[in-house]
């Protein structure tokens, strides 16, 4: 069984992640969690430091700095960056997701192709990566979840959450305002449950357990 949880920051994902966790443990079902983020995976990490050993000065290294912010105003930069973190994202959900899946797991994701797709087009929105060949490529060969969740909350709950949890590289409020209102786009898709993270966790998780015993998957795996 394939389970994503989407959303904004602070929505609570990682709780009812670990709630989830706790729950099928409690059933004797083996599950794993499973995070990725385009162009910060260790694999990916890799492949850029190979790149910059073969061709140096094809891509930035280091970390957030003036250099690299000129650097990735160059189309070349851009694109090739974005080709290996949708390279990237492919390994990860349609290898390592339904590898895991196959070995009899419950996978958990935190975060989905939504939230992937959603981080490139803010980060580069003249490139209009979900056009690309390989966009739709990624969209046909990556698993499908069983149940697809999306996290919101308030906006101004969102910004009182995050001024706690002090997050080490936070968006821009421009980019933040543009990621809440899409989020909220997303929302509205019809494969996507969407769940009000201002509830308590307890009556989010009984939420999320209601959609998931109503799935073929949970029957069939709960019923084994």
């Amino acid at each position: 069984m394939i389970i994503s949880m989407s959303g904004i920051d602070c929505a609570g994902k990682g709780t009812q992640i670990d709630l989830l966790l706790q729950h099928f443990s409690e059933l004797g079902i083996p599950s794993v969690t499973m995070w990725h983020r385009p162009g910060y995976s260790d694999f990916l990490i890799r492949l850029k430091d190979r790149v910059r050993k073969l061709k140096p000065g094809s891509l930035p290294s280091g970390p957030e700095s003036k250099e690299r912010t000129k650097a990735f105003t160059k189309k070349r930069v851009q694109y090739s960056w974005t080709l290996m973190a949708l390279f990237d994202t492919l390994v990860a959900y349609a290898c390592r997701v339904r590898k895991l899946e196959r070995s009899g797991k419950v996978v958990i994701c935190d975060r989905y192709l939504i939230d992937s797709f959603l981080d490139l087009e803010l980060r580069f929105p003249q490139l209009k990566v979900e056009k690309w060949a390989v966009s739709r490529m990624i969209k046909r060969l990556c698993p499908k979840p069983d149940a697809e969740f999306l996290l919101m909350i308030e906006w101004d709950e969102m910004l009182r959450r995050m001024e706690i949890k002090q997050e080490p590289f936070p968006d821009s409020v421009d980019i933040r305002r543009q990621r809440f209102d899409r989020y909220l786009e997303l929302s509205k898709c019809p494969q996507i449950i969407p769940i009000n993270g201002d509830s308590t966790p307890a009556e989010i998780h009984e939420q999320i357990l209601c959609h998931l015993r109503a799935t073929d998957a949970y029957l069939r795996i709960t019923s084994a």
